[in-house]
């Protein structure tokens, strides 16, 4: 049975684009400069076109550089080129898909002008390594596992 639906695929999961880049944000006016955003700033660096109650980005991660990345992650004509990073390598070089060289090294962001663009899995890199060095979030696990049961 197909239940046409999406999640968690090699080599990155879904949730890369589909649930933090801001294109997915509900359209917002203004940016809050405290957390319970009696202050704020107009303008917004969230993506979003549409005014909407659910948002499949509903934690507003709104970073223009890590929507770049997404986006380039999620649109490259390739998934892999000669270059991509590799595991245990200590410094990862980002490939094109024409297989040039864009950059290396933890920190680079430069697949977001790559001219020819980057390959899917160079683009994916920098774009998680761009959210876990920046901290988008941080899972948190209560321990409390509750299980449904009939009380007879």
């Amino acid at each position: 049975m197909n239940k046409a639906g999406f999640g968690q695929f090699f080599p990155f999961d879904s949730t890369a684009y589909f649930e933090y880049n801001s294109l997915f944000a509900t359209k917002t006016d203004f940016t809050c400069t405290n957390a319970d955003c009696t202050s704020k700033v107009a303008g917004s660096p969230c993506a979003g076109v549409t005014y909407t109650d659910s948002a499949a980005d509903y934690r507003y991660i709104c970073s223009p550089t890590y929507d770049g990345l997404s986006s380039a992650m999620e649109f490259s004509p390739c998934l892999s080129a000669t270059g991509d990073p590799t595991p245990d390598i200590a410094t990862p070089t980002f490939a094109t898909c024409s297989g040039g060289t864009v950059g290396s090294g933890t920190g680079s962001t430069s697949c977001i002008s790559a001219s020819p663009v980057c390959s899917s899995i160079s683009a994916g890199y920098q774009a998680e390594d761009y959210f876990g060095s920046h901290v988008f979030m941080i899972p948190v696990w209560s321990g409390l596992d509750t299980q449904g049961r009939l009380s007879n």
